[in-house]
């Protein structure tokens, strides 16, 4: 379907496309400058080391979304490999969750980037505008170049992700060649690194494995893409490898920049990529200035377009209102849920705007939530892949591929749930996971009234992709699901 006025551009993405918009999410630039420093806090020297382990754990979640891509394609994701797995029940709440989490997410991309801007002007040109009213404007540019259609976000991803590579080459290039403050060293590597040895490296890894957020958004693009069966697992595996290896890499850079025996210098600076780029590259503080930003607009960009494409999904199938699956008549794209984005930042940055927070904050308060439900969704998936080979394709399955590695991929996931509990986070962030868990109970609420039970369960696993049409529905049913998408051709 080429932009029937219901359903999405098909091939209309590449494979290249894919990792890009992935990458960008991820924001290398963004974790590594300013996930780095606060890691250091707790794993001094070690940050390297603690990005080797996420690395490992990640791809142990990625492993499960490539997975279930190979067989199933939909711009529902999660909520589509759920409700493949699990029944219609935990579709939904799949779906729920998933479109609560990138909603935040999105919005919290644009709030954080509306405070950047917001703060580059005060300082830079004495100029004051609210954050809020930055960041409603970078909604709305996000949101014109979206309706457009995939291919252009993916154009404009392409050139900012080179922006951010090459400013990250650069800096962490002339850390190399001149051999940071103190020369080269192994013990970024070791547990010796952290202080407090391996007690610090598992806090530091909350970051760590939040730094990798981004990898599994090549699974809603999947009716977009070309031969999703095949390019999609190959970009979230590749996808989570490639800028694994560039935190890695880059990471040890940052730590030998400011010299391992100083780490307590890069845990309490706030512009770590300003500080290197002065000592090692230019003076010219306005350039890392406008990296970042490019880097914090791609990953709004990004994460918008995901959230467009789960909301499209679900309003498609009905389990969200209907008009959210109506697709642009000429590009192909979830306009209505697209707009949806910008009618939620306007219902949530502004009166947290008029309270008087500051958007550094506000982007806390909306996007510790949304992540804490993403990671949840993450292992429901992991926990929930294993039973849909065994049900589905026997044949295929293998407990340690679907069993045994998605079940060490949640248990490296539980490290940042577990740290929303224990310690207690100072008030009112000791509240944030309130929300999450309020927004789940509405779901289940949902699930629990017989009216809207009968009428959830109907839409989910309606929804076809190929514009087919849909299986008669059981209402309460845990009976096999939308047999059709498994089935699915590439072409």
């Amino acid at each position: 379907m080429n932009g029937s006025g219901n359903g999405l551009r098909k091939g209309s993405l590449s494979l290249v496309g894919l990792v890009v918009i992935s990458a960008v999410l991820m924001g290398p630039a963004i974790s590594l400058f300013f996930n780095t420093p606060v890691m250091a806090g707790n794993a001094g020297a070690s940050v390297p080391l603690v990005f080797l382990l996420a690395l490992v754990g990640i791809l142990l979640t990625a492993s499960t979304v490539a997975q279930y891509s190979q067989k199933l394609s939909s711009a529902g994701s999660f909520y589509g490999f759920l409700e493949e797995a699990s029944g219609r029940a935990g579709g939904f709440l799949t779906g729920w969750a998933t479109f609560g989490a990138y909603l935040g997410t999105a919005v919290g991309g644009a709030a954080i980037t509306g405070a950047f801007l917001s703060q580059l002007l005060e300082s830079h040109l004495h100029v004051q505008v609210s954050w809020y009213v930055l960041a409603l404007a970078v909604a709305v540019l996000v949101i014109a170049i979206s309706v457009r259609g995939i291919k252009i976000s993916e154009r404009v991803s392409v050139v900012m992700l080179a922006i951010e590579a090459l400013a990250i080459a650069v800096v962490i290039g002339a850390i190399f060649l001149k051999g940071g403050a103190n020369g080269f060293s192994l013990k970024p590597f070791t547990f010796s690194g952290a202080p407090s040895g391996i007690d610090g490296i598992r806090l530091a890894m909350v970051f760590g494995v939040l730094s990798f957020v981004g990898f599994e958004i090549s699974a809603s693009m999947a009716e977009e893409a070309e031969a999703p069966r095949r390019s999609v697992p190959i970009a979230v595996l590749g996808c989570t490898l490639i800028v694994g290896l560039l935190y890695v890499v880059g990471s040890y850079g940052v730590v030998i920049g400011y010299g391992t025996e100083n780490v307590d210098k890069l845990a309490s600076d706030p512009a770590a990529f300003d500080t290197l780029m002065s000592r090692y590259v230019t003076s010219a503080s306005w350039i890392p200035d406008l990296i970042l930003v490019n880097a914090l607009f791609g990953a709004t960009l990004a994460v918008a377009n995901t959230f467009a494409r789960i909301g499209f999904a679900l309003g498609r199938d009905g389990v969200l209102p209907r008009g959210l699956g109506v697709a642009h008549a000429r590009f192909g794209t979830p306009v209505r849920a697209l707009l949806g984005f910008g009618v939620a930042c306007l219902l949530i940055m502004i009166p947290l705007g008029l309270l008087g927070e500051d958007g550094l904050t506000a982007y806390a308060y909306i996007s510790t939530p949304a992540s804490l439900l993403l990671i949840l969704v993450f292992i429901a998936a992991n926990l929930t892949v294993g039973r849909f080979y065994f049900r589905r394709y026997r044949s295929e399955f293998k407990p340690w591929k679907h069993v045994v590695v998605p079940v060490l991929g949640s248990l490296v996931l539980l490290l940042p749930i577990s740290a929303q509990f224990f310690p207690t986070p100072e008030s009112p962030f000791n509240y944030l996971p309130l929300i999450t868990l309020g927004w789940i109970a509405v779901g289940i609420a949902v699930l629990l009234v017989p009216s809207s039970r009968r009428r959830v369960l109907a839409s989910v696993g309606a929804f076809q992709p190929d514009g087919g049409p849909a299986p008669a529905a059981d209402p309460e049913g845990e009976t096999e699901p939308a047999a059709l998408i498994p089935e699915r051709s590439d072409a």
